[in-house]
């Protein structure tokens, strides 16, 4: 059965990971962090969060040598020794606005996939057999503080208790570390019972003291202590999940998240605060140009890096993590207004939000130390991996 039309957020939240669906049109509404594929055969659009899955599918595959992603877990040795050279490859391009080099360390952008048929949903466009379109268009009008921290918390409010409505039953684990995620635990919740949190070393024991601290409602909490405890099959399943998109070092405990998964028989949600400092706060990398070359970044950095974590995750741990910033509802109410002018040098919204969604006065930890990235004691090559792997599975 064909379904109609399907929005990036409806099929991450609605269907199981990898699944193929078809469809007339399908839409993105959350700046693409909700990455969706497609391939479009005999007047019908298949979709899919994985590459991989609808290669497989079609039972063929066109090799594209176009889609050169860089060796991310190429050796701590190589990548020091060319670090320096990479940097400042990477401070001439964005200073001169050249599109000639592409040196991004941590992710690749890139709207092509390892196969000519197979193309990335791009941040908010349309696709149907016939065409493509994109939807948004920023106005700028919204050039208030206290309109925006208004709205955003009316929306975000409302995000959380439309998918706890949405979803009766489920469990929600918050993967908290800074303001962003920790903003989410302060949202009033239908069931409080059903909210618990998910914390890494070094942050998990700031953030258990912010919880007591402030008696913010939460059930559980789930530690990790940051080793990777990865099998090599972990780590090949990682490279097939997320399809080359970005450095896997940075997504990490997926393992861990998928036996917490497997305690609520999958029947629950993951959130995270993506890139919600970037909206709230001077955010340098984000601010330097304010118009639309900042809503750029979030077109094509943040939806290649951060909306990689939200795929090989969704892909891996087999249930959806989502941001209450990636709203349908908020980009079109809120940040489609949005005025990047609004955030000066050292402004930070996310205190006053905070407020506004507890009811009062938040203590904040002194620091965000974060966690840092895996270390893998033997090199893969991830994209020969990936590539025989598709090779080894086409029937």
């Amino acid at each position: 059965m064909i379904k109609g039309k399907i929005t990036s957020l409806e099929f991450h939240l609605d269907f199981p990971a990898e699944h193929i669906l078809e469809v007339k049109f399908i839409e993105d509404v959350g700046a693409g962090m909700y990455p969706c594929y497609y391939i479009k055969s005999k007047g019908k659009i298949r979709i899919s969060t994985s590459v991989t899955s609808l290669i497989l599918n079609s039972k063929g595959f066109e090799h594209n040598n176009n889609f050169n992603p860089p060796d991310f877990l190429k050796p701590p040795l190589l990548k020091k020794l060319f670090s320096s050279f990479l940097w400042r490859i990477n401070k001439l391009n964005h200073s001169l606005s050249l599109g000639i080099f592409q040196v991004n360390k941590n992710w690749h952008e890139s709207f092509q996939t390892i196969d000519k048929r197979v193309k990335k949903l791009r941040p908010f466009e349309i696709v149907t057999n016939e065409s493509q379109e994109n939807t948004f268009s920023p106005d700028y009008t919204l050039k208030n503080e206290e309109e925006l921290i208004d709205k955003s918390v009316y929306y975000l409010k409302k995000f959380v208790n439309d998918v706890e409505m949405k979803c009766p039953g489920f469990d929600h684990i918050i993967l908290t570390g800074g303001k962003d995620s920790q903003l989410i635990a302060l949202i009033p919740k239908k069931n409080k019972n059903k909210w618990h949190i998910f914390s890494a070393e070094p942050n998990y024991a700031l953030v258990r003291e912010w919880v007591e601290k402030n008696g913010v409602a939460v059930n559980r909490m789930f530690r990790h202590d940051n080793r990777n405890e990865e099998s090599d099959e972990d780590i090949k399943r990682k490279i097939v999940c997320s399809d080359l998109y970005s450095d896997l070092r940075h997504i990490r405990w997926l393992p861990y998240l998928k036996e917490i998964a497997a305690k609520f028989d999958k029947k629950c949600i993951f959130w995270t605060g993506t890139t919600g400092d970037t909206i709230y706060s001077f955010k340098e990398e984000y601010r330097e140009h304010i118009t639309k070359k900042y809503f750029k970044i979030h077109m094509t950095r943040a939806c290649s890096w951060q909306g990689n974590y939200h795929q090989t995750f969704k892909n891996f741990v087999g249930c959806p993590l989502i941001s209450p910033y990636h709203s349908q509802e908020i980009w079109q109410q809120v940040y489609r207004h949005y005025n990047p002018a609004i955030i000066k040098k050292n402004t930070d919204l996310r205190g006053r939000i905070g407020e506004k969604l507890h009811g009062g006065h938040i203590t904040w930890p002194s620091q965000n130390p974060g966690p840092v990235p895996y270390s893998y004691d033997t090199y893969i090559d991830a994209y020969r991996y990936y590539l025989s792997f598709i090779n080894e599975n086409i029937k």
